[in-house]
């Protein structure tokens, strides 16, 4: 009897052996998730820090979830690195110092992504300047605002958000865009990117050089809850920098054709019958970095009559489909570490997304005017403007 008990014992131990020896064989992927690091800038000395935290982070996650960053760092040559377990290995170093402000370095980085790591889910971080989905057509506007990715060697450049949105359209759609980089979080850029990507975390707000907590934060970025992104945002929030917060909010993209056509419909209502040649007043709403980047609940909770405004409101971040999936209310911010003083936010007013809105720039100071003047052009060429109903306006 000892002798078939000591033979059942092998028998078990010998195929929980083969399914542990399985089990550490198994080099499926969960997750991959890219940072994009355009540090090829004023931002470039954050770079080694990031990745420290980006290091620390890393061990805690397993071998089935990959952290690959592509560096494109001030006076070096472009690298591929993938961190983990609290370590770092160089994947390829470019023959050159790749632009990552160019689309197609975006482009050929996620590929690089979904080529050495084949999965069902993947994310992707963008790391360093923005200026929400602000469109640059020379070098003089560069200078001032830039759309994501601004590159200073070599003569100032840029990637405008649909260059981005055609980059990202080669590779599978995304579960997630992070964008821990300075006013990525408009309505504007979330529409153009709604095809890419099922939600983007960011902020409608500045932010400050160090950015994000990457070693509380990569882990959440791996997941598995349906509210990951919940998880994502509060891990950035938790962190404190010079004494103040960073207004964060999520983007549901499924939603947004029927914010599009939400936003039409309200728009419709009120703004033919607006004085002052069809420019809604925006003094005293919620802005960031300039008027140029209204917060969008405000604006419509001032000039939407308030049947108009709830049914807006649904869409907006009421319903359970809404397409602000969550957000973090922060204030007083700072922008360049001064704080704003003529508007007064609140929870109620706050939505933590911006929206561009057609003005008047001749009752402006000079130090805006030419941006207004710029941008109240520029928007015909954001893919929002027809879905929102902006050009039936005659804006």
């Amino acid at each position: 009897m000892k002798q078939i008990i000591t033979i059942i014992a092998g028998f078990l131990l010998f195929v929980a052996c083969s399914h542990d020896d399985q089990e550490d064989t198994d080099d499926h992927v969960d997750r991959a998730v890219l940072v994009y690091m355009a540090g090829d800038n004023d931002l470039s000395s954050y770079i080694n820090y990031d990745i420290k935290e980006m290091m620390a982070g890393s061990r805690e996650l397993d071998k089935h979830q990959k952290l690959v960053l592509f560096v494109d760092k001030r006076g070096q040559r472009s690298y591929l690195l993938e961190v983990a377990k609290g370590d770092t290995t160089r994947l390829q170093t470019f023959g050159s110092d790749l632009k990552s402000s160019d689309a197609s370095v975006l482009q050929m980085a996620m590929e690089q992504v979904v080529q050495r790591y084949p999965c069902n889910s993947y994310g992707l971080v963008l790391w360093g300047h923005a200026d929400g989905w602000i469109y640059k057509d020379n070098e003089q506007a560069a200078q001032a605002r830039r759309a994501y990715g601004l590159t200073t060697s070599g003569g100032k450049t840029w990637m405008n958000i649909p260059d981005m949105a055609k980059a990202l359209a080669v590779v599978p759609k995304l579960e997630f865009i992070f964008a821990d980089c300075c006013d990525f979080q408009s309505v504007e850029s979330a529409y153009e990117l709604r095809d890419v990507t099922n939600y983007i975390m960011a902020s409608p707000a500045e932010i400050p050089g160090e950015g994000a907590p990457y070693s509380t934060l990569v882990p959440t970025m791996f997941s598995k809850s349906e509210t990951f992104y919940q998880q994502m945002a509060d891990a950035y929030y938790a962190q404190v920098m010079y004494g103040w917060r960073v207004p964060l909010s999520v983007i549901r993209t499924s939603a947004m054709e029927a914010l599009a056509a939400a936003t039409k419909k309200a728009l419709a209502s009120f703004v033919p019958s607006l004085p002052d040649s069809r420019y809604p007043d925006v003094n005293g709403l919620i802005y960031y970095f300039d008027k140029t980047l209204i917060d969008m609940n405000d604006f419509m909770m001032r000039h939407a009559a308030t049947d108009e405004y709830e049914a807006w409101k649904q869409v907006f971040d009421k319903a359970d489909n809404a397409a602000v999936a969550y957000k973090k209310f922060a204030y007083p911010w700072q922008a360049n570490h001064v704080t704003f003083g003529d508007f007064t936010a609140s929870e109620e007013r706050y939505g933590g997304v911006s929206m561009y809105v057609p003005m008047d720039a001749s009752k402006y100071s000079s130090d805006i005017r030419d941006v207004i003047d710029i941008q109240n052009k520029n928007i015909h060429k954001m893919a929002w403007y027809q879905a929102a109903g902006l050009a039936d306006l005659g804006w």
